[in-house]
């Protein structure tokens, strides 16, 4: 048997990893639309995924979710991606961690299986700033 020469759906939500940071006033903007498409029977037109981190605080939208520390009284989720992918102004609020357990439960990458951490240097210095201070091994 032959291998196909061509996977069609083999990964079908990674397209690409971009990187922004924020102005002097918090706010920043990241183009979401894919550069290419080489696969013509798979339209690229799911929402990205964003992720915001700043040490000691709690990523979104992981803190919006499982991984949210107790006393965080999050607005649900679904209303503010919808909100974020319509290019709506939002604002996000990032819980400022109060114990070094909490701050643990944000010190890894919270990547897409396919983003490779030299994708996205930035975020992996500030994670790996927050694990230095936590007394562990960077990325």
């Amino acid at each position: 048997m032959k291998p196909p020469f061509l996977a069609i759906d083999a990964v079908s939500s990674f397209h690409a990893a971009r990187e922004t940071v924020t102005g002097a006033d918090g706010t920043f903007a990241v183009d979401g639309k894919p550069a290419a498409n080489w696969n013509p029977f798979r339209p690229l037109n799911d929402p990205p995924e964003i992720i915001i981190f700043a040490p000691g605080y709690g990523s979104f939208p992981s803190a919006y979710g499982g991984r949210r520390p107790e006393w965080f009284k999050a607005p649900a989720l679904a209303p503010l991606h919808r909100a974020l992918y319509a290019g709506e102004l939002v604002t996000v609020e990032l819980p400022r961690l109060r114990t070094e357990r909490e701050r643990r439960l944000y010190a890894d990458l919270d990547l897409h299986p396919n983003v490779l951490p030299s994708a996205v240097p930035g975020y992996r210095a500030l994670v790996n700033q927050q694990r230095r201070q936590l007394g562990l091994a960077p990325y």
